[in-house]
């Protein structure tokens, strides 16, 4: 790597000592015009090498030709940076000559092969009529090197001048370089070979640990195993230890015996874990695995041996009467919590007015969603098909009530379907989006819950129903009652037979005033979405924010609602 040097160009105050950082040229040429002195100093205060770069060059030069020679007497100074490790320590004599205005010091870097934190040491430079031979550098503290102080431009710094015959009159400017060393080697990245591991009882599990991203060094880190459903000493033979990996070593194996229980009756899978932690320094884990880059987390899955047949496993998930105890016992505790008012006879003594009439008007959805499995049942197969049975006959049963509602208050059917219909299936949707917006952390179930009903309602309430219909009506073909329909004044004959439109019949649905209310809802449900990205650049989420602001955009929303069925209600009206 080429050596490279970097500018510290900011104020900077620590240590005792205060230094102005300007252009050295600028502060030479600054202080010569004010004083005719001669000023000599390192160009640069501050220098940033890597410890590959084998030697550091430092300029010192002179704010103007000396005029005659000048002996400066420069020293290396150990910081967190120590000498024979990070650098080779180097003194002696810097001689200007009458007409030179730079020299060079050259400091070796020592570049080993491990990982070291970004390390500091310095170049001192003194008059040399008042160093002190041999090895000045060794009889300074670091507090006295602390208490020295300068300043460029013209500010009170330690000087050491010389005006005597054949002697010229020079000062000294940046007397002191601060380098930092910085680290190029790597000692890696560690993670395991793979996130799970599948073994068997009786085996020997073998985990691979591979290092990437750099190999420098001997680094280690320390492993351990953590039981889940599977226990060390009864399961597998626990262990605990220290990885090392040697200098260019790039991946380890750990090995952890696997005991057999010998239980012809097992047939569940069991699970622990092998972490990895407290790596060397400059060691990090994957953060892209388990565990992140503070630990490294394998899950080894222990299968067994002897798994029981289909037909066993069948039979022993059936007739298992232990589950169907656990399984009955909720089952109870579902009426139990149905019937009493907030879920027991506790929570009931302690119930309000508000909760009592909220808990007579949902009693018979409670007691009818009761028979519901609980999910404990055939592994929530039960629980899932009975639900999905039970909304599909509430919606059912809601939107019949609704339209016959619509029918007996003589309220066409485009009406009633975006105001009754719409409101008896969607409410749900709306207390379950309240809930999740009040218990979760963002607003994604909230909203996705939304987005969820009205893709079930597009894509399985309409695409189910209408492809059933299209199959029934393409292999019936056209019916005596199918030919008697009427569209815009002409029967189904008339206008698709007759014409040759749709000899062999077909299912038709008329779209009547539909093209209108879907723009006006296109419409409006770009205005909701325009409402969201806003509320999310302004105050960082669509949900929440001040009390003026939801206050403002919940009024925003039922007014776009509001709008939408009073447009469609007077276009249905006028063209129905």
């Amino acid at each position: 790597a080429p050596n490279f040097e970097k500018n510290i160009t900011a104020s900077f105050t620590g240590r005792g000592f205060e230094r102005s950082l300007l252009p050295v040229a600028d502060a030479m040429e600054a202080r010569k015009s004010k004083t005719g002195a001669l000023i000599i100093g390192f160009k640069e205060e501050r220098h940033v090498v890597l410890e590959c770069a084998g030697t550091l060059p430092l300029k010192v030069v002179s704010s103007r030709e000396p005029g005659m020679q000048v002996e400066l007497y420069y020293y290396t100074f150990e910081g967190s940076a120590k000498k024979d490790l990070r650098f080779k320590h180097v003194e002696g004599t810097l001689v200007f000559g009458p007409r030179q205005r730079e020299a060079i010091i050259h400091v070796p870097i020592i570049d080993n092969d491990s990982w070291d934190p970004d390390e500091e040491f310095y170049v001192c430079l003194e008059d040399e009529a008042q160093a002190k031979w041999p090895s000045r550098a060794s009889s300074m503290s670091s507090q006295t090197l602390g208490r020295q102080s300068w300043r460029l431009g013209g500010a009170a710094h330690a000087t050491n001048s010389r005006s005597s015959a054949g002697t010229p009159d020079y000062r000294l400017g940046v007397s002191r370089a601060t380098v930092t060393v910085l680290n190029d080697d790597m000692p890696g990245v560690l993670s395991f070979d793979a996130d799970e591991v599948q073994t068997e009882e009786g085996n020997v599990a073998t985990i691979g640990v591979v290092r990437m991203q750099g190999s420098s060094g001997r680094i280690e880190c320390t492993f351990s195993m953590e039981d889940d459903s599977a226990v060390g000493g009864k399961d597998f033979v626990a262990n605990s230890g220290k990885l090392v990996f040697e200098d260019g070593e790039l991946h380890k194996d750990i090995t952890i015996q696997i005991n057999d229980s010998g239980n012809a009756d097992r047939e569940n899978d069991i699970v622990f874990r092998l972490n990895l932690r407290d790596p060397s320094p400059g060691v990090k884990f994957d953060a892209n695995q388990d565990g992140g880059e503070d630990a490294a987390v394998c899950n080894i899955i222990v299968l067994p041996r002897r798994r029981p047949s289909w037909s066993t496993r069948l039979y022993r998930r059936i007739f298992d009467l232990e589950s169907y105890r656990v399984v009955a016992e909720e089952w109870r505790e579902q009426f139990v919590g149905a019937v009493f008012c907030n879920g027991s006879a506790e929570d009931q003594m302690e119930a309000s007015l508000l909760d009592w009439f909220f808990h007579i008007m949902t009693l018979v959805w409670k007691v009818l969603f009761a028979f519901i499995p609980p999910p404990t049942l055939w592994s929530g197969w039960g629980c899932f098909f009975a639900a999905l049975i039970m909304i599909g006959a509430v919606t059912a049963l809601v939107g019949e009530i609704a339209s016959l509602l619509g029918c007996a208050v003589g309220m066409a059917d485009e009406v009633t379907a975006i105001t009754l219909v719409a409101l008896g299936t969607s409410l749900p949707d709306t207390f379950a989006s309240k809930a999740a917006a009040q218990q979760d952390d963002n607003a994604d179930n909230s909203i996705g819950n939304v987005m969820g009903s009205n893709s079930v309602n597009v894509f399985l309430g309409l695409g189910i129903s209408w492809t059933i219909g299209a199959a029934f009506w393409a292999s019936e073909g056209p019916t005596q009652q199918w030919l008697s329909y009427s569209y815009e004044g002409k029967t189904f004959k008339e206008k698709y037979v007759d014409s040759g439109e749709y000899p062999d019949g077909g299912f038709m649905v008329p779209a009547e005033t539909l093209l209108f209310s879907v723009i006006v809802y296109t419409a409006v449900a770009l205005c909701c979405i325009t409402l969201l990205i806003c509320r999310r650049f302004k105050y960082g989420g669509e949900l929440g924010g001040p009390k003026f602001a939801q206050l403002r955009d919940s009024i925003f929303l039922v007014v776009l609602w509001a709008g939408y069925v009073s447009a469609s209600t007077v276009y249905a009206s006028m063209h129905g």
